[in-house]
């Protein structure tokens, strides 16, 4: 009698241990995604591998709760995990779910699950995205470290569409988009807080963003630059909007009004070569997006300054740098311009003051030599200019370079 006590005591002691944790590979242990993620459990990760991931027809994938789905990265088209033809959705649940390091090609993401994340992920490719959405919120979500690279017809398609949700973080992304809107929300939505922070947004369009919760929401549209312009900000009369840099004309509807921690400059002065991780960008050091955001941080994503243009091999193979130096006269005028190189046209050399102020920009064609006098470039600029550092951009399909040059007189 003892012996059978004991067995029961050792099985009832087996049932109640919690289910142990399991790593899913796909494709080791699952060919295809929608079957490794299928098979998860909350405490499991779905890890999957490099490699184009491509079902057919598309097919829509739950990410319970409890849940992490990690890929390995997206360098490169031919070094990344990407996802075509797959809809992912966070479950309904409680438990925090989260999908990182993968790129999703062409169809939309759609949030359930208020404690899910999704992180460090690229959307789209450059070309049309296939959905009318990228992300569609629908019970709150925190979005990081991402980069959007699509374009959605023009219209009511949007990047981001907020439905509803307790809380929304989108924080420290890169848009370089062409939509209708960048991010949106039916008016007097339920949304009870949306942060909008340091995310830099280049858009082809006139970038539109249109927050209008329920009036006892509270937004927070802090650290973003927002580029080329013109810029539409609709949102409730309540939203926060302090330290952003803003390209061009801003219409700011219903919103705050523009107070003195926002910058009208061009943000544009950065030295950087684009790579797939945010980590190989970083602003000029004299921009005026540094030290100017909120408790002295710097303003946009992860120091990121420029002129979205591509990202890794998908529409800018590796160009030779250009070293660009200003060789200034003092007292006098701008001085010289100096390259390593010739360059091919067209070319575009631009003048800006230390507050990012636009001096004057030229078009020019081929560079054939590798000395150029700048009065003779630009002709307009002032024989005599005012002490002070100014900064030279030069631009074309080969590369970028930028160079500083201190007057005194």
């Amino acid at each position: 009698m003892r012996a059978i006590t004991a067995l029961w005591g050792a099985v009832a002691w087996i049932a109640a241990c919690p289910a142990v944790a399991e790593t899913i590979r796909v494709p080791e242990d699952y060919a295809t995604v929608s079957g490794g993620i299928g098979a998860a459990v909350a405490g499991d990760s779905v890890l999957i591998a490099i490699g184009e991931f491509v079902e057919s027809p598309t097919i829509n994938v739950g990410v319970l709760p409890g849940v992490v789905v990690k890929g390995s990265g997206w360098e490169s088209f031919s070094n990344s995990t990407i996802l075509s033809n797959i809809r992912l959705s966070f479950s309904p649940g409680s438990e925090p779910a989260v999908v990182e390091d993968l790129w999703v090609y062409d169809r939309t993401v759609t949030f359930e699950n208020p404690n899910a994340v999704i992180r460090h992920c690229r959307f789209g490719n450059g070309g049309w995205w296939s959905d009318g959405v990228g992300i569609q919120i629908n019970s709150a979500a925190t979005i990081e470290r991402c980069f959007f690279q699509a374009q959605f017809p023009h219209g009511l398609n949007t990047c981001i569409k907020v439905y509803g949700g307790s809380t929304v973080r989108i924080i420290n992304n890169v848009f370089d988009t062409m939509s209708g809107y960048v991010i949106s929300m039916p008016a007097q939505n339920s949304v009870e807080t949306l942060e909008l922070r340091d995310n830099t947004f280049h858009e082809i369009l006139d970038l539109g963003i249109d927050l209008r919760p329920i009036p006892s929401a509270h937004v927070s549209i802090v650290n973003n630059i927002f580029a080329p312009g013109p810029t539409t900000l609709r949102c409730s009369a309540g939203t926060d909007i302090r330290y952003n840099v803003f390209k061009g004309t801003v219409n700011f509807g219903n919103c705050h009004p523009l107070d003195a921690t926002n910058l009208l400059v061009d943000p544009l002065m950065c030295d950087a070569h684009w790579l797939a991780d945010f980590d190989g960008f970083s602003l000029n050091g004299n921009s005026p997006c540094i030290g100017a955001g909120e408790g002295g941080s710097t303003i946009g994503a992860l120091g990121i300054g420029c002129g979205v243009t591509a990202v890794g091999d998908v529409s800018a193979p590796g160009a030779e740098k250009v070293r660009l130096e200003v060789v200034p006269n003092p007292g006098r005028n701008f001085g010289t311009l100096r390259l390593s190189k010739p360059i091919e046209g067209p070319v575009e050399i631009g003048c800006w003051d230390a507050t990012g102020r636009l001096i004057a920009k030229r078009s020019v064609g081929a560079i054939i030599g590798r000395e150029m006098n700048l009065q003779e470039v630009f002709g307009d600029l002032p024989v005599n200019p005012e002490s002070g550092v100014y900064f030279f951009e030069l631009s074309s399909d080969g590369g970028r370079a930028v160079a500083k040059s201190l007057i005194v007189r």
